[in-house]
């Protein structure tokens, strides 16, 4: 190896190394050879590593990424329509009553998504009814009710983390009646204390859009984990409820008695500690997509609670779970599994349970891309 001198200037200027193997250095040098040989290996190292294929990796989750959020810009939606349908008739079947059953139920969810910078704005609409009759009720009866709308604004401080301010309402959207199959005594407890008797086959227990509960909440929000087949998202904060239920019935059926004991609602309102949690994702491979949320609210301020009862704030705790899964069937279809567990003791101290399985459509707006994935 040397170094050249140019003229006129006296830094040196590096050229690259050159390395020289001579029979003579081979000969004072025992392991030049070996030397030698490894070099020209490593040399051709990088062009042979070019004709192998690519590593693969495994999609990974975002864990409290810093990187710009991949939120589409502008306005997104989806709409969801779902039904149900059962019909059935027994005519001297053995162990079966004799009669027509007929179960009708729909679903209608609409979702709408607003991106601009930092800025999210999510909005959920759904309503759902169902009738059924039956040979023992030969009438239709209310078997599916409800309407709700939940909408959520958030501030991306960071990609994962921020400000957020939410307002909800849920109610039922028609007349409902408890029906019995002959005429049964109801003895209902008013608000003042005093108790109405009442023999009938048909009692009214709700008006339509009775009861109606609206909710606010208001905290900071995190998205730790972000990706298709699973994210997270996380809020906690102040929440507010107002339920407007003056005049309408509930059941409180004591099982022990002949008759059927029933509760006169009021309203009521309550503010706390509210925290919430929500984890969904979808398996396009496997064409299965879940959501799962819940909530509690802890009231620290309530309305007035009778003078015989004395529940603290952890027995007035709101709670709620609310879950779908959903398997596809084709690109436009797909058999859906609703669970709701809802409990409001300052309306109805029992956990509210309800399951459906429905056949739902799917549309979406705007219609997905068409490139390929």
């Amino acid at each position: 190896m040397g170094v050249a001198i140019a003229p006129g200037i006296h830094e040196p200027a590096l050229q690259e190394p050159t390395i020289h193997a001579t029979k003579e250095t081979m000969r004072h040098h025992p392991f030049a050879g070996a030397a030698g040989a490894l070099a020209t290996a490593l040399m051709a190292l990088p062009a042979a590593a070019q004709d192998l294929p690519k590593k693969l990796e495994a999609p990974k989750h975002e864990y409290l990424t810093e990187k710009p959020s991949d939120r589409k810009e502008g306005l997104s939606g989806l709409l969801n329509v779902g039904g149900q349908l059962s019909i059935s008739d027994n005519r001297s079947v053995l162990g079966q009553t004799d009669g027509m059953s007929f179960l009708f139920g729909f679903k209608l969810d609409s979702t709408l998504l607003y991106n601009k910078g930092p800025w999210e704005w999510r909005t959920v609409i759904g309503v759902a009814g169902g009738m059924a009759r039956t040979p023992l009720i030969d009438e239709m009866v209310k078997a599916r009710d409800f309407a709700n709308a939940d909408s959520t604004l958030l501030y991306h401080a960071l990609p994962w983390f921020g400000p957020f301010v939410r307002v909800a309402a849920s109610t039922t959207m028609f007349r409902g009646a408890d029906v019995r199959p002959v005429e049964t005594a109801y003895l209902i407890q008013r608000v003042d204390g005093t108790v109405d008797r009442v023999e009938t086959q048909r009692l009214t227990m709700t008006d339509p859009f009775r009861p109606l509960t609206l909710k606010e909440s208001i905290g900071p929000f995190a998205q730790p984990v972000t990706s298709e087949a699973f994210s997270m998202e996380g809020r906690a904060g102040v929440g507010a409820r107002q339920s407007f239920a003056r005049g309408q019935l509930a059941l409180s059926d004591d099982a022990a008695t002949p008759a059927v004991e029933v509760q006169e609602l009021s309203d009521a309102y309550q503010i706390g500690a509210e925290a919430s949690i929500e984890l969904w994702g979808t398996l396009p491979e496997k064409g299965v997509s879940y959501r799962l949320m819940g909530e509690v609210l802890i009231p620290l301020a309530y309305s007035a609670l009778p003078t015989t009862e004395d529940r603290g704030a952890f027995e007035l705790a709101n709670l709620a779970l609310v879950g779908t899964l959903s398997f596809k069937l084709v690109e436009w279809a797909s058999i859906d599994y609703e669970l709701r567990l809802v409990r409001e003791p300052l309306l109805v101290d029992k956990l509210q349970a309800q399951n459906n399985l429905l056949l739902s459509l799917a549309l979406a707006y705007p219609e997905k891309s068409t490139e390929k994935k």
